[in-house]
């Protein structure tokens, strides 16, 4: 797999999680034993991105590079998606009662080619960059029931968009300008947190 290889859990079977090497692989043991359920012809690389959609198991995203597919029978057939653009998908958020709404960060400086999103599963995109500096965007979340609220972690720090905002808001106060690989929401303590590249775990 990877250097960080994906793993997801199953948002209603906890036993049930998934793994992304040169295949999507699946268990429904906690681990114990192993399905494949992806056969890509690109098998000489690894899967990079791995999420499932909260409101349905059987919708699951995958990215190589910047190729895209998606299942929606859990694995049973994979479709090949269009590609929001030339650059690698570095994460992905998806909406959590819309399976379809998804939006994706982009790696790589391509000035405004950073987040893109779509309403359709990834058949078209509509880019959302806006005036986000140019350096890699390399995760991004969705936060349930709060102003259709995103949150972006690039090279340089955390910015945020949603409702009641037309472009992306600087979201970096008291944070070293830092590389941010992961956010992740912990909803009961309404606490984002922010994985950095050498500066350790940051909360908001």
């Amino acid at each position: 797999g990877a250097w960080v290889t994906p793993f997801v859990s199953h948002p209603t079977v906890p036993a049930t999680i998934f793994v992304g090497l040169k295949q999507v692989w699946k268990s429904t043991n906690r681990g114990d034993t192993w399905t494949q359920i992806s056969n890509f012809t690109d098998a000489s690389s690894n899967v990079d991105m791995l999420q499932i959609a909260p409101s349905n198991g059987d919708y699951i995203y995958m990215s190589k590079g910047s190729t895209l597919r998606r299942t929606t029978d859990g694995g049973t057939t994979w479709t090949n998606l269009t590609s929001p653009s030339g650059n690698s998908i570095t994460y992905m958020a998806i909406h959590q009662s819309n399976p379809n709404k998804i939006w994706v960060s982009i790696s790589g400086f391509s000035s405004g080619q950073k987040v893109y999103q779509s309403t359709n599963g990834g058949s078209t995109w509509t880019n959302i960059s806006g005036t986000l500096p140019n350096v890699p965007a390399n995760t991004i979340v969705f936060q349930n029931n709060f102003l259709g609220r995103l949150y972006v972690g690039t090279d340089i720090g955390v910015y945020y968009r949603d409702s009641t905002a037309t472009d992306w808001v600087d979201f970096n106060t008291n944070l070293p300008n830092v590389v941010i690989d992961e956010l992740e929401i912990q909803y009961s303590s309404s606490k984002l947190r922010a994985a950095t590249f050498g500066r350790g775990l940051w909360e908001v």
